[in-house]
């Protein structure tokens, strides 16, 4: 079967000019060590890892694809399965299909890509099971939208050489994590529902979150929610337990406390003053 190596460009155009076949496209759990081989000139593997890490042998090199992230295998590649490398639970979704262009399968000129965490990935994966449910009245063009789709977003994550936990954040990451901590703050949520929903582990989330805010997420959360009770106390005449209770945290005697450490007084003596600082507001 011939095989043809092509630049991103030029692998998007035989997307849309060629013939593109979905193979499969499923959601798996499992636990431990399992074993796989696969070589296949003409489909493409895609693998996002929900919970992980997932190890991998691509052509002899062994890839460990941990939670968030994200491995893109080339046609043509070796590829082993290793499964997890410790006794827990792994979920992943995968992503197999065939693109060919004038009787050639197509493929990039990387053997493989491996993407750190991207939030429009798991969305884009989590539209792929809804297509593989219900195709919709234009199955084909929906398909290929929705591979070109995922191959931006993959080669767009790949493209900055700089990992994210020397950055911190992407710009999108910080953006749905902000409008998720505003909708969610007063409910409760710490650190790991966070990590939870940027699909990431809990320790990287942490690394990430502490180089995009420059400082940890569960005091970030404090802060937040005393910026919130600061407002309360003085627009209402709520008991200060009540307060705190809205804010998401049940203990008043550890309220007051963070909260004096975070706006420099009481709740009573704040609620005193009669105004909001700027800052707060």
């Amino acid at each position: 079967m011939k095989l043809t190596k092509c630049r991103p460009q030029a692998w998007l155009k035989a997307l849309f000019n060629g013939n593109v076949k979905l193979i499969v496209c499923r959601y798996n759990a499992r636990i431990g060590m399992w074993h796989s081989q696969h070589t296949d000139k003409q489909q493409h593997f895609m693998t996002f890892v929900e919970q992980g890490p997932l190890q991998f042998r691509v052509d002899g090199n062994i890839i460990e694809v941990n939670a968030g992230e994200m491995l893109w295998m080339q046609p043509g590649s070796q590829i082993e399965v290793l499964g997890c490398p410790i006794d827990q639970q792994v979920r992943h979704i995968n992503v197999r299909f065939v693109l060919k262009h004038e009787d050639a399968s197509v493929r990039l000129m990387r053997d493989y890509i491996h993407v750190r965490p991207s939030q429009s990935i798991r969305h884009q994966l989590n539209d792929f099971l809804e297509y593989v449910e219900d195709p919709g009245p234009f199955p084909e063009l929906q398909l290929r939208h929705l591979i070109a789709g995922l191959a931006l977003s993959v080669l767009r994550t790949s493209a900055d050489d700089r990992q994210p936990d020397e950055i911190g954040l992407y710009a999108n990451q910080r953006h749905h994590l902000q409008r998720y901590i505003a909708d969610h703050i007063l409910e409760g949520i710490g650190p790991a529902e966070l990590a939870n929903h940027m699909g990431l582990s809990l320790d990287y989330f942490t690394r990430c979150f502490k180089k995009a805010y420059g400082i940890a997420p569960r005091q970030y959360l404090v802060e937040e929610r005393m910026r919130l009770a600061a407002i309360q106390l003085v627009e209402s005449t709520d008991a200060v337990k009540a307060v705190a209770s809205r804010v998401g945290m049940d203990d008043c005697n550890y309220f007051c406390r963070q909260f004096k450490k975070v706006i420099g007084s009481t709740p009573m003596q704040f609620r005193k003053r009669g105004s909001i600082p700027r800052q707060l507001q």
